[in-house]
């Protein structure tokens, strides 16, 4: 679906991105430069998903043809998307040579493909250059890496991290350490250093030839034994496809099916760190910086998991952040190790029981809904006392907040059975949940953002109230429950 000409290729806000199910990617532009301090070919999540480091930034490449002149490979005559995974192809020289790149799911590793379409065979010059730096911060000084030469590649250690780079077929590496210094131009346009240095601890020259691909692989770990590129290639293929075939049968379209494998990007894993080691499900909140945030988590859950056919994800994904509820309140942000987490959003929480809603609509597990009810509740009482900002709920106002009892009549149609709920003694089709606040302003000792944690309190209140009602319901055949709300505001005339 996704496909680029030459020209367009050229164009250097064009950009592309692999990832890893763990927070990880490998990014850069089309058109070959790294135009950022994110770019690179290994962006490793020590601590899933955050503690971003960049390991391999850059991997040099040239094609030697018979007189043993190098051509660097420049701007790409073609680039599509096979699936997720960018393709590339360059024709030079009568040659037409084809780069894949993919990253391994769960795993910190980086594939890097080259392909001999047609042409004299001819042998492949490469020098990978390595950065061993966090995500946000270019290196400000060179370092004292350490090299081990292997089989088939190195071993780099620097800054107190190690990337594996490994060659197949074997190739012997030929030694020549060096120092560069590389520009990044949209650092620069965002008025921030944009200049650092990267080590190369020497090149690879492997023969290629039509039918006899060479693959690069860089990794925060060695290679087991019996890899095999074909393997790799194949288990990524096979993630896409199971991506799609989670679609329903009405959503195959060609935009649904590219936007689903795009949303299975950031649906990842968040680790718990030592010693539990436990998995939980989380969503990252957009490449190339962000972690998982609360509220953004809560927004997208729907999307990004329950339309893509992800329910159980979905699932897992309300789990982790309910687990991190905190004086009612969900994190904002996740970080690195030692940075404490955030809990600065005022609306995320009703995200959360808005999400849940979507959650119980799509998948009808009312068990976990009901699993979760003594937090839920817990987070309306913090929304009545007291916020994480010590922003306290005039005790006048929290006295008058409350709810009208709501009493519940079942009558049956020819379409379904329909609830015809009663609020306050008052006949209806309709479930009305009143929730009164009376307040006059000019008695008010509260901060401003107090009316605001009022209607989150009211919110809160009536989806746990439609909860229990539901659970009464639907043993009888209710599934579907029309809700009418309002909430007052007395004193100002604002309402």
């Amino acid at each position: 679906m996704i496909r680029l000409d030459a020209e367009e290729c050229g164009d250097l806000t064009r950009e592309w991105l692999v990832t890893n199910g763990l927070g990880g990617y490998a990014s850069g532009t089309v058109a070959g430069p790294n135009t950022r301090r994110y770019h690179g070919l290994l962006m490793a999540a020590l601590r899933p998903p955050v503690q971003r480091v960049l390991l391999l930034a850059e991997l040099h490449t040239s094609l030697l043809g018979s007189d043993g002149e190098a051509e660097p490979l420049s701007t790409p005559s073609e680039m599509w998307l096979d699936g997720m995974l960018p393709a590339f192809r360059w024709t030079m020289e009568g040659r037409v040579l084809e780069r894949r790149i993919w990253m391994e799911q769960g795993r910190n590793r980086t594939v890097i493909s080259y392909r001999l379409l047609a042409g004299a065979p001819a042998t492949l010059r490469l020098q990978p250059f390595f950065a061993h730096r966090p995500a946000d911060l270019h290196r400000s000084e060179r370092g004292a890496p350490e090299v081990h030469r292997m089989a088939r590649g190195w071993q780099v250690s620097l800054g107190g991290l190690t990337t594996y780079l490994e060659a197949r077929p074997s190739g012997s590496p030929i030694d020549s350490p060096s120092w560069i210094r590389v520009e990044h131009r949209a650092e620069r346009e965002r008025v921030l250093d944009d200049e650092e240095d990267l080590f190369g601890p020497g090149r690879l020259e492997l023969p290629i030839q039509p039918g006899s691909p060479v693959t690069i692989v860089a990794g925060t770990d060695p290679l087991p034994d019996g890899w095999s590129a074909a393997n790799s290639l194949f288990a990524a293929r096979r993630f896409d496809r199971q991506i799609l075939e989670a679609l329903s049968d009405g959503n195959r379209d060609a935009m649904t099916r590219q936007l689903a494998l795009a949303a299975s990007q950031f649906r990842v894993i968040r680790l718990l760190p030592a010693p539990t080691l436990v998995e939980q499900r989380t969503i990252i909140a957009g490449y190339p910086w962000f972690a998982d945030w609360g509220r953004d988590t809560m927004i997208a859950l729907r999307g990004l998991t329950l339309a893509a056919g992800y329910p159980d994800q979905a699932r897992q994904i309300l789990q982790t952040f309910i687990h991190y509820l905190d004086h009612g309140m969900l994190p904002n942000a996740f970080h690195d190790p030692g940075e404490a987490t955030e809990f600065n959003t005022i609306d995320a929480t009703l995200w959360l029981f808005q999400a849940l809603h979507h959650y119980l609509e799509v998948s009808g597990d009312w068990a976990f809904v009901k699993d979760q009810l003594p937090a839920l509740e817990e987070v309306v009482r913090w929304h009545v006392k007291l916020h994480r900002n010590l922003v306290a709920l005039e005790e006048e106002i929290g006295d008058k907040l409350h709810f009208w009892p709501v009493r519940a009549t079942v009558r049956a149609t020819d379409a379904d059975v329909i609830p015809s709920l009663a609020a306050g003694g008052h006949d209806s089709d309709r479930l009305a949940i009143h929730g009164r606040r009376d307040h006059e302003h000019s008695r008010a000792t509260v901060a401003r953002p107090a009316p605001i944690l009022h209607d989150m309190a009211v919110g809160s209140a009536i989806l746990i109230k439609l909860v229990e009602v539901s659970q009464h319901l639907a043993p009888l055949g209710v599934n579907r429950i029309s809700i009418a709300c309002t909430t007052k505001l007395r004193g100002d005339g604002e309402g």
